[in-house]
């Protein structure tokens, strides 16, 4: 006799297939009805077959299990609400890819993550990095068969991208509506200054020349306690001469005051060290000053000395401060005319967005860099410093 469901060979009076458990029936007559078998012992622990209706739980291996107090199912079916694990077929509560007879509804996170980076770049930083965060947790939270932590992070995520959104959008209007009243009041004031104008027009037809040349600075002529060579170490600030180094009252003779607000007073200098240091003059414009202490202990600014200066196109551009190294060097000459006064420089670095030519002293530490612009060689920054002489 074969087993209908497998075809294996089974010993005629056995009631399941050795094999895969099902339940063999025996050939009968077309008009002979097979007679049913009674699996409604009430007290039955162990199903090992097709069906299990035992009503005090046990374990089932076979097709169906409509065990109401729970169990271990290893078949096709279960029906069990109470059932912990099934393996193999449909649970309500187990641990399966089915709910209730029903596949679960998958969650994408690529959208999430998408929308989440948008309002990162777009809107608010810090929100859109948080959904990013639940985001990306949704599709290994679902792999992982944790379909109510996936739904959870998918939430999570959308209120973050939202109220990251919304709220990108609210600080976008604000900046817009100020910006827009700035703009109208910019507008406002240059209609008045037009009507001003034109009520005056008649006035400033009558300007001079002679006007003009009286509102333009004269320019500085060489002092001529300046030097020739870098080695002398004077600079000439507007119309006053100092010669590094000196003290701090001397420089302030130039009309330069100490700029308490990059350094106070009392900041201290260690001993045989040094401090880039900023003095302006009444009209808040800055120079740049190397002040060095070279005793045995250390110092205040206003009890060191200044060594040297450091002064860029940017100091001097507008005309206000006027600074003349020696031979009577400037920033904004040609560095031929420069090395026509200096000689030779000792050393000449050519990057690709700056060449630098360097003097030194061969007695002391003490040197001269100046930057020059490599399309029009013209200089750009000079920088003397004389503290080895202290």
């Amino acid at each position: 006799m074969k087993c209908s469901f497998c075809g294996n060979e089974v010993e005629k009076g056995m009631k399941y297939c050795p094999l895969c458990g099902a339940e063999v029936k025996e050939e009968t007559p077309e008009n002979q009805t097979p007679e049913m078998e009674n699996h409604d012992e009430p007290n039955n622990d162990y199903s090992y077959g097709q069906s299990s209706s035992d009503p005090n739980g046990g374990y089932s291996y076979g097709q169906s299990s409509s065990d109401p107090n729970g169990g271990y199912s290893y078949g096709q079916n279960d029906s069990n609400p109470n059932s912990s694990f099934n393996y193999g077929g449909k649970s309500g509560n187990g641990y399966s890819q089915f709910n209730n007879g029903q596949p679960e509804k998958q969650i994408s996170g690529t959208p999430y993550i998408i929308f989440s980076i948008l309002v990162t770049l777009c809107c608010c930083l810090p929100l859109g990095i948080v959904s990013i965060v639940y985001a990306s947790k949704i599709n290994s939270l679902q792999n992982a068969g944790d379909y109510e932590g996936a739904k959870a992070a998918a939430k999570k995520a959308k209120i973050f991208m939202i109220v990251g959104a919304v709220g990108g959008l609210i600080a976008s209007v604000g900046l817009f509506a100020t910006g827009y009243i700035s703009d109208s009041t910019t507008v406002q004031t240059v209609e008045n200054m037009l009507d001003e104008d034109a009520d005056t027009t008649d006035s400033r037809d009558d300007v001079t020349e002679t006007d003009d040349k009286e509102t333009t600075k004269e320019p500085v002529t060489a002092n001529e306690d300046l030097g020739d060579s870098w080695k002398s170490y004077t600079v000439q600030i507007n119309d006053a001469v100092v010669t590094f180094p000196c003290e701090v009252s001397k420089l302030e003779e130039t009309g330069l005051t100490l700029d308490t607000d990059d350094k106070s007073e009392d900041y201290v200098i260690n001993k045989d060290d040094y401090e880039l240091v900023y003095f302006r003059d009444s009209n808040a414009n800055s120079l740049m000053f190397i002040v060095s202490n070279k005793t045995d202990s250390a110092k205040t600014i206003k009890e060191c000395k200044v060594s040297g200066i450091y002064v860029d196109e940017y100091d001097v551009e507008d005309g206000s401060l006027t600074v003349i190294f020696p031979g009577n060097i400037q920033v904004g000459m040609d560095i031929s005319d420069v090395e026509a006064k200096w000689g030779e420089a000792s050393d000449v670095y050519e990057g690709e967005y700056s060449h630098t030519y360097s003097w030194y002293d061969e007695d002391t530490y003490n040197y001269c860099t100046v930057s020059v612009d490599p399309e029009t060689k013209k200089v750009t920054m000079i920088d003397l410093d004389g503290q080895d002489l202290q």
